[in-house]
């Protein structure tokens, strides 16, 4: 079961689980819990680095 089906069957059973405490849960960290919800529930930033610095 990929990491994006494991999030959405705890989340489920525990609706107001934190995603701290589902990345601990699943044996995750918390950047892989968001990073598996990229196009989903989060969006990837751009690396206009050099823009910010303007």
């Amino acid at each position: 079961m990929e990491l994006h089906q494991q999030v959405e069957s705890l989340l489920a059973q525990s609706p107001r689980t934190r995603p701290r405490d589902a990345a601990r849960q699943l044996g995750v960290s918390e950047a892989a819990l968001v990073a598996s919800a990229v196009g989903r529930t989060a969006t990837r930033l751009r690396p206009a680095w050099t823009e910010l610095f303007r």
